[in-house]
């Protein structure tokens, strides 16, 4: 039986180092601009759902199969405070295992680049943005104070430009163009 090239090249301990199976994983994918926050993400991910066991480095067993909180009473409880504090093992086979389902997926290049959102999903975009402004500026709790503290949307897009506007998109105009057209779109879909 012929070895897949995702089991031929790996090292026969049943655990590895964290950031061994993400290099790893980014290695196998072939993909030359999957950065490493993403890989770390999907592996993650991969180990919180429970396809791929993992333990604590200080560990000789298995702590997937039960509740995480269960093992590792108080701190740290999660495998991400585990992998930011270098005591995240993961196992080969499981890994392995894992790896060869993503390994057909074929990323390319431009892994993680967002493609265009089709028109309905742009809609629902614009129509759940419509019913956050109208919650956050009109909609009030059933004493009757407001949800929130802002009375307008000026005031509203100042906050959001004061602490956010050095992210892409994030400006006065373009806030006041896409919230204008997220009111009109929820208000023709509201009941």
């Amino acid at each position: 039986m012929k070895k897949s090239p995702v089991t031929s090249t790996w090292s026969t301990v049943n655990y590895v180092p964290f950031d061994q199976a993400v290099e790893r994983y980014i290695s196998v994918l072939g993909a030359k601009k999957l950065n490493k926050e993403i890989a770390e993400t999907a592996v993650l991910e991969a180990i919180d759902s429970r396809r791929i066991k993992c333990r604590r480095i200080d560990q000789n067993y298995d702590f997937k199969q039960r509740h995480l909180s269960y093992y590792l009473p108080p701190e740290p409880a999660t495998t991400w405070e585990l992998m930011q504090t270098g005591r995240l093992l993961v196992h080969r086979e499981t890994f392995d295992q894992w790896l060869e389902s993503r390994a057909g997926e074929g990323y390319t290049e431009d892994f993680g680049a967002q493609k265009p959102l089709s028109e309905i999903e742009e809609k629902n975009v614009m129509i759940i943005v419509g019913a956050v402004l109208d919650v956050v500026l009109k909609q009030r709790t059933s004493s009757g104070r407001p949800y929130s503290l802002f009375t307008s949307q000026a005031s509203f897009i100042e906050m959001l430009v004061n602490h956010w506007g050095h992210v892409p998109g994030i400006s006065q105009k373009n806030l006041e163009v896409r919230f204008a057209a997220a009111r009109e779109e929820f208000k023709a879909h509201k009941i």
